[in-house]
Formats: structure tokens, C-alpha cells, sequence
């Protein structure tokens, strides 16, 4: 198992009840893993993964990139445009 940081931002943090949580992984997991994994943890953030911006050490992630080991993976709300 690999352990990394998830970072909770926004109504996320309230949501999780907490800003950070250290997660233990399987190596070649996903974003999607990560986020089924999450939710498990953390129920209440079940409907709120979905349209969310991700960041793997500060670079944007999609559902399908794999989760380095040791990372810090930062949950986001997007930020609306006009």
C-alpha cells in the first residue's frame, strides 16, 4: 500500500469534517479509485466528487491518471467563470 495526503478545499473540507487525511492506497490506483475510496471513508462526500478539479501536487488530474505514491492529492471545488 501507498500512503498519501488528501487535501479538502471548500465545502469539501466541511463536508469531510476535516482539512487533510492521510490515505493508504494500492500502487497503481487511479484518481477514480482514489475518489470510491474516499467516499468509503468519508460518506458525506459522496455527491460532491463528481465535478470537482483535482490536483496531484499542485497539476491538474482527470478520473484516469494514477496516483503516485507519497503525493498530496488536493480535492477542489471548480472555480466558476463568467
Amino acid at each position: 500500500m501507498n500512503s498519501i495526503t488528501v487535501k479538502f478545499f471548500s465545502h469539501l473540507k466541511e463536508k469531510a469534517g476535516v482539512a487533510s487525511a492521510s490515505v493508504q492506497i494500492a500502487p497503481g490506483s487511479s484518481i477514480a479509485d482514489l475518489k470510491k475510496q474516499v467516499i468509503g471513508q468519508f460518506p458525506a462526500l459522496e455527491t460532491h466528487l463528481r465535478n470537482i478539479l483535482v490536483l496531484i501536487d499542485n497539476k491538474v488530474a482527470i478520473d484516469e491518471d494514477i496516483v503516485p505514491a507519497g503525493c498530496t492529492v488536493s480535492f477542489m471545488t471548480p472555480i466558476g467563470g463568467g
